[in-house]
């Protein structure tokens, strides 16, 4: 059955932005009024740097007053100058999603360790976060561990959440299913959505847990209703299976629309084929084409592959072929990661054709897309290269074309 789980590359920390664009804070349950930002104003005119930190963020997120991305990196700049920790996580946000500045992951993560050395835990979470991803300092999943871990036993509840994946799936620390039952109980029973969509997950898979699916559509009901993207498409999907709940494809696309309006790419996607196919509402392949459009905008690698999109992954291994074949000069196995995607690929060039393998660099990130059972990888000088998809059975077999 379709499920989702929330991963680093997902999740993103304390304001709930698509995909990667970089994790912020939690968002206050009201809305700032005018007077509270002629407050903050006031104060950080007469260098309370806090207040400062707090009316950058306002002006990066639109919170009160007109959003202003440039004004609110003046502000935050000033708030970080003066060693504010808070000021420091929120201007890493703003260089790793490159907003109103060019990209600039790397000193992201300087910042990011500034706001973390100064005991802000959402800093923790997203020096966290780059660690584990290999975003803008090399990767490295144990450090990203120990930062989780920090978080977490300092009562931040996403810390606890991000911990409990890496236990899900053995990243960065022994893979221990329990233990990710129990820290994401400990997150959803604390109001953390994520949690119990995570926690909803592991109950419908029985991962960890005794398998129980009328209790996995609970979490994901909680989840959903707490405003969790990620609960509403894999309600969406327990509804369109039948299990844990009454089938109701109807009521799945609902869901899903839901899903997708709060930014889950899943959920676009899985809504995308609904429409393609006509499977619980009418088919319209424009209306999937548009999901499909969003989606891949949100993150959705699968999506982006649907309509011929590139996608940018990291090619993992180039590996020289001893078999070559009949009317080849040379033959290559192509691996690329994106997320927790791997593609394989079968690369072959025959006596006519030059040999581009000296263009693909292992360890590198590449451009990609796939189409007819092909796999393109953009080369440098603009052109791309055609591989044979490869796929793997149930017994693990890889069969390449």
């Amino acid at each position: 059955m379709k499920w989702k789980a929330l991963g680093w590359g997902v999740i993103v920390a304390w304001l709930f932005v698509p995909t990667f664009s970089q994790p912020a804070e939690c968002m206050r349950s009201t809305e700032q009024t005018p007077d509270d930002i002629s407050n903050l104003s006031s104060e950080c005119e007469k260098g309370q740097l806090p207040s400062c930190a707090a009316l950058g963020i306002d002006y990066l997120d639109g919170r009160g007053v007109a959003k202003d991305e440039n004004k609110a990196r003046a502000l935050l700049e000033r708030a970080c100058g003066g060693n504010d920790a808070r000021g420091c996580n929120n201007l890493g946000i703003i260089y790793a999603g490159g907003r109103s500045v060019s990209k600039d992951e790397p000193h992201a993560v300087q910042l990011y360790q500034r706001g973390c050395d100064g005991d802000y835990l959402p800093a923790c979470v997203n020096l966290g976060s780059m660690y584990g991803l290999g975003r803008g300092v090399p990767r490295d999943e144990a450090r990203a561990v120990q930062l989780f871990r920090r978080v977490c036993d300092g009562g931040e509840l996403l810390g606890c959440s991000f911990l409990a994946q890496s236990y899900e799936h053995g990243v960065g620390v022994a893979k221990d299913e329990a233990t990710a039952v129990q820290l994401y109980d400990r997150a959803c029973s604390d109001g953390l959505a994520n949690g119990c969509a995570n926690l909803a997950n592991l109950y419908g898979k029985g991962a960890g847990v005794a398998k129980d699916e009328e209790k996995a559509a609970k979490l994901s009901e909680k989840a959903c209703e707490a405003g969790s993207a990620l609960g509403c498409t894999n309600l969406g999907a327990l509804y369109e299976n039948g299990q844990g709940a009454a089938k109701d494809i109807a009521h799945a696309a609902q869901l899903y629309q839901r899903g997708c309006d709060a930014g889950d790419a899943t959920g676009c996607d899985y809504l995308g084929d609904m429409y393609a196919f006509g499977h619980g509402v009418a088919k319209d392949k424009n209306r999937s084409a548009a999901l499909y459009q969003k989606a891949c905008k949100l993150g959705g690698a699968h999506a982006c592959l649907k309509i011929g999109e590139y996608r940018t992954g990291q090619l993992l291994k180039v590996e020289y072929a001893s078999y070559v074949g009949d009317n080849n000069k040379a033959r290559y196995e192509l691996t690329i990661q994106d997320g927790p995607d791997q593609f394989v690929a079968d690369y072959r060039m025959n006596n006519f054709q030059h040999d581009r393998s000296k263009d693909l660099v292992a360890g590198k990130d590449v451009e990609y897309r796939i189409a007819g059972g092909n796999l393109f990888v953009r080369l440098p000088d603009g052109k791309e290269i055609k591989a044979g998809l490869c796929r793997r059975t149930p017994q693990g077999l890889l069969i390449c074309p």
